[in-house]
């Protein structure tokens, strides 16, 4: 679905159509459906690619600086949506990158219990802000800040989800999201909107649609991405049969 038909869709929903069925820029003007929509598309884009990250990856690489502890993504890296690996060189000597693994602030500092082995390097994801901009950033707790004693250039990697671009023209679509999933954005943008409206319960029907549409996307298995499980029905006889082989 295109913007305008999104935008449509939107109207439809709250009731704000003109004789056609076309959205009419009315309460909620045109201006405003664009960024609920925009903002409805990024969580339901950012739900289905989590879940199925199978070719929407990005890889970027930056340097290492001796005793830097906070490194903000910048450049290619700047539209991180999502962090899913990081790897690290912790020494200058080494020749390799190490994975290094996720640290909850309230693990590390209160209770220091750690299910991932202690040799693993670990890192905080940050939200800090750079140039008047909210950025997306990596720290690395004190006893895992590399070790450089200069710059190592491309030591660090990152693999990422990508923040898509947000429509602005009446032609754009939902970037790398699958057709079928677009009808959710409505819902989620009509949250909003009807909030605005000052109709509280129509808001909160629609929340709860959405998230349930989200709970179902996330429990759907899509056939294009190969390296997922797959749901198969069989009888009940066979089941049984299956367990009582196991013994």
């Amino acid at each position: 679905m295109t913007l305008s038909e999104l935008r449509n869709d939107l109207g439809s929903v709250i009731n704000q159509t003109d004789t056609s069925g076309d959205f009419a820029s009315t309460i909620i003007t045109t201006t405003e459906a664009n960024n609920f929509i925009n903002e409805a598309a990024l969580r339901v884009y950012r739900e289905y690619a989590l879940k199925y990250p199978t070719g929407l990856t990005t890889t970027a690489v930056g340097d290492l600086t001796d005793e830097q502890a906070v490194y903000p993504f910048g450049g290619d890296a700047s539209s991180c949506m999502a962090i899913l690996s990081v790897f690290v060189q912790i020494d200058s000597a080494d020749e390799k990158l190490t994975r290094a693994y996720p640290l909850q602030e309230e693990e590390y500092y209160e209770t220091g219990w750690e299910q991932i082995p202690a040799s693993a390097p670990r890192y905080i994801k940050r939200e800090i802000l750079v140039d008047g901009v909210y950025a997306s950033a990596i720290e690395f707790p004190e006893d895992c800040v590399p070790d450089h004693t200069t710059t190592s250039n491309s030591g660090l990697k990152i693999i990422y989800l990508k923040r898509p671009s947000a429509m602005t023209e009446a032609t754009d679509y939902p970037q790398r999201l699958p057709s079928e999933y677009h009808y959710m954005i409505s819902y989620g943008a009509s949250v909003k909107a009807f909030f605005k409206l000052g109709q509280k319960d129509d808001a909160l029907t629609m929340r709860s649609l959405f998230e349930q549409e989200i709970i179902n996307m996330k429990h759907t298995d899509r056939q294009e991405h190969g390296d997922q499980p797959f749901r198969l029905k069989v009888s009940r006889s066979d089941t049984l049969r299956f367990h009582h082989n196991r013994r």
